[in-house]
């Protein structure tokens, strides 16, 4: 699926689009074309649109900025359905077309299996969202987002201090999914190291239906708390099930369902329900390019197919930034839409060993290894405002 100049005016602003496209056209330069990798359908279909839309709304701005050297930008979005061997596919498709650097693939399943391919393909590929710590990056790649070994210890310290006396545990998660699996590890290494009493292990998949039967045995452990892993879809039963259990417990899940639409769906089924993230719809004091961005992504996305309102701006946020840190490297290395494609890459390439940070929306630092790092907190769904909100004040977080 293309997303071009004309789409990114039907969903920004024509007016925005063309005022931001006019130095591009007054010079007669070419588009540089990006590419993203999203879940647009299948089990993450609801994360699609509002990771592109904070997509878009970078490339609204990087346009609006005076493009990139006299060219407009324009995104090219591939859906993968969130299943790893077309992640894999559409990476190869994107490195035969004529896009410079590649967006995603989200998962960190399809992250571990696209990785390794970018020095062959030559082709710079950021990732954004994976949450799994083992995936190692290349001289192709940046990851922006922190993975799971920095979110989830940060989180649960936070919950910790916000629930003192839950000693005891019971974690669960897909243990056939390979970023699931990885957070109940990380989740179960953090609870060991500070005190915790893991009574038990629970593992279900990500198509399970019934949990039932996992609820009955959590019952029976009698947890001050649970800890989970999985992606919305799967979880929600589990809330839900819980509740009609009366099985009331503070419950923590990875920032796998931190994106997409859960705390408009999930109801007072999901009063209980934290996780882990740097970025919510919260008015942020002093940052004033946090609180436009979330206006403006809710408002676009307010009357979407597919996304309740309020949108939730997650880590659509980082979405929005790392489009313009890769602005930026395409401005400073010259690029512009006369540069052969394989030159571009090259120079993207080049420009990627350099970064180490952005301050844009949220303040990203980048490790020596490539893996992106932002203070987490623990969040808590408002059943009422239908977002998420932190859990503890400012003066009591990252302590």
């Amino acid at each position: 699926m293309r997303v071009g100049f004309t789409l990114i005016a039907a969903l920004l602003g024509s007016a925005a689009v063309a005022a931001g496209g006019t130095d591009a056209l007054a010079q007669g330069k070419p588009p540089i074309r990006i590419g993203a990798i999203l879940p647009m359908s299948g089990p993450a279909g609801s994360v699609g649109k509002p990771f592109q839309m904070g997509i878009l709304l970078g490339v609204e701005d990087a346009n609006a900025d005076g493009g990139i050297n006299g060219s407009k930008l324009e995104l090219v979005t591939e859906d993968d359905q969130l299943n790893p061997a077309q992640s894999v596919l559409m990476i190869r498709k994107m490195a035969g077309s004529n896009v410079v650097a590649v967006l995603g693939p989200v998962s960190g399943t399809s992250w571990e299996n696209v990785a390794p391919l970018t020095p062959q393909l030559k082709l710079p590929t950021i990732n954004i969202t994976a949450l799994k710590p083992q995936v190692a990056n290349t001289e192709w790649t940046l990851r922006t987002e922190p993975h799971d070994a920095m979110m989830i210890p940060e989180a649960m310290t936070e919950f910790m201090r916000a629930y003192p006396k839950a000693k005891r545990i019971a974690v669960m998660g897909d243990m056939k999914e390979s970023s699931a699996e990885a957070g109940v590890q990380e989740i179960v290494k953090f609870a060991k190291a500070n005190g915790l009493t893991v009574l038990d292990t629970l593992e279900y998949q990500t198509g399970t239906t019934d949990f039932s039967p996992i609820v009955i045995k959590t019952r029976g452990l009698n947890p001050d708390a649970v800890f989970s892993t999985g992606l919305l879809v799967t979880v929600i039963k589990l809330v839900k099930e819980m509740a009609s259990q009366n099985v009331s417990l503070p419950h923590f899940n990875n920032a796998m369902l931190w994106p997409g639409p859960t705390p408009a769906i999930v109801g007072d089924d999901g009063k209980n329900l934290h996780t882990s993230a740097f970025a919510t719809n919260e008015p942020v004091p002093g940052n004033e390019r946090h609180n436009k961005f979330v206006a403006r992504f809710v408002d676009r996305l307010k009357s979407e197919p597919g996304v309740p309102p309020p949108a939730n701006a997650a880590n659509s946020t980082m979405h929005y930034d790392t489009v313009l840190m890769l602005a930026k490297i395409m401005r400073d290395k010259k690029i512009d839409g006369n540069t052969p494609v394989e030159r571009a890459r090259q120079l993207i390439r080049d420009g990627l060993a350099d970064v180490k940070g952005f301050d844009g929306v949220t303040k990203l630092a980048m490790g020596k290894d490539r893996n992106g790092y932002i203070r987490s907190h623990l969040v808590k769904v408002d059943t009422a405002a239908k977002m998420w909100k932190y859990v503890l004040p400012p003066e009591q977080r990252g302590k």
